[in-house]
């Protein structure tokens, strides 16, 4: 039988306070859909992210 790892999980974690104040600043810049809030996210610069509530940079695919 196969159990997962630790290791084995893909993806990040992010605070769920960070997540709805990221989808609600991008809502309030216009962004109208999934695609638009990431990309509003992936646009916005550091800081931003860090005054969201985020304490990693979002935007690092590593």
């Amino acid at each position: 039988m196969w159990c997962p790892t630790r290791e084995a999980y893909r993806g990040r974690r992010y605070r769920l306070s960070a997540l709805v104040a990221a989808a609600a600043a991008s809502v309030l810049a216009g962004a109208r859909s999934l695609t638009a809030i990431t990309e509003w996210i992936s646009d916005v610069p550091v800081w931003v992210c860090r005054v969201l509530g985020f304490s990693r940079n979002v935007r690092s695919r590593t």
